[in-house]
């Protein structure tokens, strides 16, 4: 399933970016979606086998496995702001920081460090006058944008994996129809905020109520592979799961704006043929290799098109794409050995105690 999750993150280096060598890949929000049915399979899994009663460990073990990566890259982007700031570089970076009070620079700060509220800054704009924070229901259409006050932008997805993994621990060991009226509970909030009107950003993924269905799949997911609902044929599932990524590479080219109906039967396949993906690939070393790569490349890309944002203004813009996966591939590769393996030998020994 690492192949999956390796193309997940391209999918969103892609539409924070350009396309590569042609391909549209899956679009940000379907990958992003697809990447909470996959945490909530991984973390049903982690409950069923491990920390049956260590609750605090399983907290403090996810934090361990976010953090480090996270601040590394967060403190990087804080120093390259505060050169665009200082500079002037880009004008409307140093317009929006110049208009914050003391006290919002903190609140920013605060969350640039901790992450905590950072899916609610999706929701709100801030009057640079009265700087007071307001609900803004258009999130591209605020000025000045909350993202220019956040390090790791993309860290919001972040939030809403910590109030699934605060819940986790109560619900996935749960009834199944303890879990089934909770993800209807959810679609129910879902639709009925597209009925309202309330189908674009934020509100198309980035509300945790609305979003919880998705990491639901996921437990239920590992539910029937628990129960053995797998394709037992080596040959078919290995070739489900080329589809699935000739899939990821390549719908917008087929659909440019697949509608919620297309995305869902995507969702449902995806949770589906989760148990058979996750049962063809688990003792493949490689796949495994490849999946880690996908959280450094998430938290690290945006980083990486800023820097390289000056330098390929030329013919090599129509290639950012493929530069920008390259680079974060590359640093990936180096957090994951230098950092992210040495600290998840730790998170092991702690679980095994």
């Amino acid at each position: 399933m690492g192949k999956i999750r390796f193309l997940l993150a391209a999918s969103v280096v892609v539409y924070h970016s350009h396309a590569i060598l042609g391909f549209e890949f899956v679009g940000g929000k379907i990958a992003v979606e697809l990447f909470f049915i996959i945490s909530g399979f991984y973390i049903a899994m982690i409950l069923a086998q491990k920390y049956q009663q260590q609750f605090w460990v399983f907290f403090s073990n996810r934090l361990l496995k976010i953090f480090p990566c996270y601040w590394l890259i967060a403190g990087i982007s804080a120093l390259l702001y505060a050169l665009v700031v200082n500079l002037n570089i880009i004008p409307e970076f140093t317009a929006a920081w110049q208009q914050l009070d003391g006290r919002n620079f903190i609140l920013f700060m605060l969350s640039n460090i901790f992450i905590i509220g950072q899916d609610i800054f999706m929701f709100t704009g801030l009057d640079p006058e009265t700087q007071q924070f307001y609900f803004a229901p258009a999130f591209h259409s605020n000025q000045p944008g909350v993202l220019h006050f956040l390090f790791v932008p993309q860290a919001w997805s972040i939030c809403l994996e910590f109030c699934f993994y605060a819940i986790a621990p109560f619900v996935v060991r749960r009834r199944l129809v303890v879990i089934l009226s909770l993800l209807t509970l959810s679609l129910l909030i879902r639709f009925s905020l597209f009925y309202k009107g309330y189908y674009d950003d934020p509100f198309s993924y980035r509300f945790f109520p609305s979003e919880l269905c998705f990491f639901l799949l996921g437990v239920l997911s590992f539910r029937a592979y628990q129960q053995g609902w797998i394709i037992s044929s080596t040959l078919i599932s290995r070739l489900s799961i080329v589809i699935f990524c000739l899939l990821i590479l390549g719908l917008k080219n087929i659909i440019a704006q697949p509608s919620e109906w297309i995305s869902w039967v995507i969702y449902i396949s995806f949770a589906a043929l989760l148990p058979t993906f996750f049962n063809a690939e688990k003792s493949n070393r490689f796949d495994r290799f490849i999946g880690e790569l996908s959280y450094p490349i998430y938290i690290s890309h945006v980083m990486i098109i800023f820097m390289i944002r000056p330098f390929i203004q030329t013919e090599l813009w129509q290639y950012r794409g493929l530069i920008t996966l390259l680079l974060s591939t590359i640093l990936a590769m180096i957090l994951v050995k230098y950092l992210m393996q040495p600290i998840d030998r730790i998170r092991q020994q702690r679980a095994e105690l």
